[in-house]
């Protein structure tokens, strides 16, 4: 009797098994951060910098020394305190944009919003299939949405900040080098060096993941997985991918970095004595493109010259990474570490993954004692970090669910787990979708009046920023010419005492000489006003100017159209 053979199925395709993950999670980012970008009042005052920044890599000023030369990009390098990777990104998808609306404040504003909506859109493909080689596919799939539903990463995402471009590099420079772990693969290892190459190139907290790398590189020669010879040439194509990338930007600027806090930093963990960050910036020798004060936990400076405390610092720390990850989310982070204790031990992914985290926190506690502030942005790796390890806690819980008697008849395991993930994201998401800086929209008020009323020459003191771009002051100028006649000065309601506002001694001059000549809101007594504009008129700006800008050099002046 002749065997007969079972039919041959078709290969299953599980390439669908992801696509409808990722296709879910694309459509929830693009509705989320639709949404925000459609609502938002203004930019972050970051943001503005970074246009100005975009705008000067692209077209440079003129020497301030001699206003016959423009300067040349490599100038523009060194005398920026911040990597180019995501100005370049601006530049790149500003064209289309300014295509159709023309170079307006509107215009690269909604560029620098697209790039940051872009990018979140892109980080879900190295999100999921990191989290797929390491654990699995629910696990990817749970881990990314939360990521993307977290309300610090939505917000950040939907403004002109350049966190979601240094995520996105920073994610995939996670996945290849989790990949070369994996496979052993040079070329992998090369490829991660250079991914981390282009987070450094976004923001220089890039290299916290080189750290952990090394850290996991060890782990592996201690446990005898690896030889030494294999080891030392898998961190030679690390470093080889790393410096490729990194190389030309290093040897422009001449050093590092040319971010005060990092430089401060340097110098402190040197030995050197504290300088707070914004003592540091107010005396650099070039103004930065834009007032640039996130929100963040500042030391409260007293004029004695005393830093933080490691107490205080602890604290910030503290807060900021509760914040970051919305208070609930390091509860599930512990328990499913817990449960993936064993795989912490014995894969190098994992591990990675795990001490990224750690790396990150340490380096925040750093920049909390040595640079005085903390901002919650700070710690999206510790949020990466943590969402894949919260969501290997929620299976677990679902079966604990199914196990009761009353729940075991309604559902099955997967059925509560994938409710407590439905409740979970549920619970977090309305906070993300919050209008971005709703109580700045005076601001845009001011903006409007300053560009129907000021003339060109006209000088605008706006410690605040918004309004003078938003009246089309896009790029950054010198001071005054001695023959100045006319400013305009933007001050909000209250006392405006700010010790990180370093233009406001000279809108107080202008206040104080001038008159009122509009505030907003329009239909309130001028007492009641949330931001007021005063105009000042003579023929002893110039010396006026001189004596309010001592505390800081240089602000922007209309120019012609």
């Amino acid at each position: 009797m002749t065997e007969i053979s079972p039919p041959i199925l078709p290969p299953r395709r599980e390439w669908l098994s992801d696509a409808w993950r990722i296709g879910f999670i694309l459509l929830l980012t693009l509705a989320t951060r639709g949404w925000l970008v459609a609502h938002t009042e203004v930019l972050s005052r970051d943001s503005i910098g970074f246009i100005r920044y975009a705008l000067t890599i692209e077209d440079p000023p003129s020497d301030p020394a001699n206003p016959n030369v423009k300067l040349s990009r490599v100038a523009v390098l060194q005398q920026s305190f911040h990597p180019p990777g995501y100005a370049v990104a601006i530049i790149a998808v500003s064209q289309p944009v300014r295509a159709i609306m023309g170079t307006t404040s509107e215009s690269m504003a909604l560029s620098a919003q697209l790039t940051s909506v872009l990018t979140s859109l892109l980080i879900v493909f190295p999100l999921y299939f990191l989290g797929k080689i390491l654990f699995d596919r629910p696990i990817a799939f749970v881990g990314t949405l939360i990521h993307q539903i977290l309300p610090v990463c939505e917000q950040i995402t939907s403004d002109g900040l350049s966190d979601g471009l240094f995520m996105l590099t920073m994610a995939t420079a996670l996945w290849f080098t989790a990949l070369a772990f994996r496979r052993q693969s040079y070329g992998w290892f090369f490829a991660s060096g250079a991914a981390m190459g282009l987070s450094y190139l976004v923001r220089p907290e890039g290299l916290v993941l080189l750290l952990a790398t090394g850290l996991v590189m060890m782990r592996c020669r201690w446990r005898g997985e690896v030889t030494w010879r294999k080891s030392v040439v898998q961190a030679g194509a690390l470093f080889v991918g790393l410096l490729v990338v990194t190389g030309p930007y290093i040897a422009t600027i001449g050093r590092l970095t040319n971010k005060p806090t990092g430089n401060g930093l340097l110098r402190w963990l040197s030995g050197e004595a504290l300088k707070p960050s914004w003592v540091t910036v107010s005396e650099a020798p070039e103004p930065p493109e834009a007032v640039n004060i996130p929100l963040a936990r500042w030391w409260p400076d007293d004029g004695k010259g005393k830093g933080p405390t490691s107490s205080w610092a602890f604290h910030a720390l503290v807060a900021e990474l509760l914040k970051a990850t919305f208070y609930v989310l390091p509860f599930f982070s512990v328990l499913g570490l817990f449960l993936l204790r064993h795989e912490v031990r014995n894969d190098p992914g994992v591990s990675l993954l795990l001490l990224l985290g750690v790396c990150d926190v340490v380096l925040l506690w750093f920049i909390a004692s040595g640079a005085g502030y903390l901002a919650e942005r700070h710690a999206l790796p510790v949020v990466l970090s943590a969402c894949y390890f919260a969501a290997a806690a929620f299976p677990i819980l679902g079966e604990k669910l199914a196990m009761l008697p009353l729940l075991k008849r309604i559902g099955s395991a997967s059925f509560w787990g994938a409710f407590l993930v439905t409740l979970y994201i549920a619970a977090i998401a309305p906070a993300g979708l919050k209008t971005l800086h709703p109580n700045r929209g005076g601001h845009l008020a001011v903006g409007r009046y300053l560009a129907a009323h000021a003339q060109p020459g006209d000088m605008i003191v706006d410690p605040f920023a918004w309004a003078e771009f938003h009246a089309g002051y896009i790029r950054s100028f010198p001071v005054p010419s001695s023959d100045q006649r006319v400013a305009y000065a933007v001050l909000e309601g209250g006392d405006n005492t700010h010790q990180r506002l370093h233009l406001l001694p000279a809108a107080k001059a202008v206040e104080e000489h001038g008159r009122l000549v509009y505030w907003w809101p329009e239909g309130q007594p001028p007492e009641h006003a949330k931001v007021r504009v005063y105009r000042y008129e003579g023929d002893d700006f110039a010396a006026l100017w001189h004596e309010a800008s001592k505390y800081w050099e240089g602000k922007a002046v209309k120019h012609e159209k």
